[in-house]
């Protein structure tokens, strides 16, 4: 039976025929370890060796980005399989580098749509869904598959692949991660399928930021709980980002409502000053001088997850563990005390700072906020107060932009 569409007059979307619930028959994991599908070229697949046995677990689907393909995935992050216990499907685009629809829109052969609920398509000619529902099916009769612990992951093409797969079948992905996704297509959203959404950006993208908190809004308003990410980076898919989603979807798939818990607050924690700026700068002087093996491989293996303020909505960003770095390496402590921080300070300043950029990056500074997005746009978010301490530093902010400028050159808000 092969994939179905609806088409209508509001677009095509695509219907996977695999059943997780009728299709996962596997009965064990009999074999650790990559291989390729002989039956599927191109597609591959990691069993970690916790996930040996005839216990069903979790199978994370992830779609690449332009350019690259499964080998260059699983090759990538079967790290991240060995270490959570699930198995890991990476698959290939049938013309390297490029899903059928991206490539097709690329090709200007099918009209589409931009609407405030996501690029609609029309007249789509599919190849790879074919393919990769077949996959599907196999991967399930064949594997020891948990049928309600499924998710699809993807970066950038393979993250807008991932809404477009993922909001048209989410009967059989009950976990969805666009990352750093270019276009956000429609889907036939349905919240009775309880599938929860993790959408990811970096502050280095430019617009992505006020898509990603835009489609978040968009999602909730269809009754999803979704959670947020922004990154200290550009458009890079790094390892250390994903671990944090491989981790979402444990903690999501163990308790639901952790997706929706989020501070008890509603300001940010510190006003910021020209005395915190100077600070700052006297201690990033000296952190972005010390020896690559702190300043990027041991930054980069010391990570955390902490929550930001967007105007009145609420993300996470991952940033530099300066506590457990301090405890790492002595001379990091040296250039706090040298410019007059303790660790707290430093974190708390840094915070304010990447709230107060995101929220303008993100369009949330404006009364009402900036429409220019179509995404979401006819959603009203709240105006920050301003009586706020988020409010008072986006017009320090846009009192200070010159002293700004020269703090963000010491990778401030592109070391996390």
């Amino acid at each position: 039976m092969p994939v179905t569409y609806k088409t209508d007059s509001s677009g095509v979307y695509p219907k996977l025929t695999v059943n997780s619930k009728v299709d996962a028959v596997g009965t064990e994991n009999a074999t650790e370890g990559t291989r390729e599908l002989e039956e599927f070229p191109g597609y591959y697949i990691h069993v970690p060796k916790n996930a040996l046995g005839k216990k069903k677990v979790p199978l994370v689907v992830m779609i690449h980005g332009r350019i690259r393909n499964g080998l260059m995935e699983v090759e990538k992050f079967r790290g991240l399989s060995e270490k959570h216990g699930m198995i890991l499907l990476t698959v290939s685009s049938i013309e390297p580098g490029y899903w059928d629809v991206v490539r097709d829109l690329i090709d200007g052969n099918i009209k589409y749509s931009i609407t405030p609920y996501g690029v609609e398509i029309y007249n789509f000619k599919p190849r790879d869904v074919y393919k990769l529902d077949s996959a599907l099916k196999y991967v399930l009769n064949n594997q020891a598959i948990d049928p309600e612990r499924i998710a699809l992951v993807g970066f950038s093409d393979g993250g807008s692949y991932s809404y477009f797969l993922g909001r048209n079948n989410q009967k059989f992905f009950s976990r969805i991660a666009p990352l750093s996704a270019m276009a956000q297509f429609y889907g036939e959203d349905d919240p009775q399928s309880k599938s929860q959404f993790f959408i990811s950006g970096g502050l280095g993208e430019g617009p992505l930021t006020n898509q990603v908190t835009r489609m978040a809004a968009l999602l909730r308003s269809k009754g999803h709980s979704v959670k947020t990410q922004i990154g200290l980076r550009g458009h890079v898919d790094y390892v250390e980002d994903q671990e944090f989603v491989w981790q979402w979807f444990k903690n999501s798939w163990d308790n639901p409502k952790v997706t929706d818990s989020v501070p008890a607050t509603r300001d940010s924690e510190v006003l910021l000053s020209l005395d915190a700026l100077d600070k700052l700068s006297t201690f990033w002087d000296g952190f972005i001088q010390l020896p690559d093996s702190i300043r990027n491989t041991s930054r980069m293996k010391e990570q955390r997850e902490v929550w930001v303020r967007v105007g009145n909505e609420w993300s996470t960003v991952i940033m530099m563990d300066l506590k457990t770095m301090c405890e790492l390496h002595p001379q990091i402590n040296d250039l706090l005390s040298k410019a007059g921080l303790t660790v707290e300070a430093a974190d708390m300043f840094r915070r304010s700072i990447i709230e107060t950029v995101y929220t303008i990056e993100a369009g949330f500074d404006q009364d009402p906020p900036d429409s220019s997005s179509v995404i979401g746009k006819t959603l009203k978010f709240k105006p920050v107060e301003k009586s706020s301490v988020l409010y008072k530093n986006i017009e320090f902010y846009k009192e200070n932009k010159d002293r700004f400028r020269e703090l963000f050159k010491l990778k401030i808000l592109g070391l996390q």
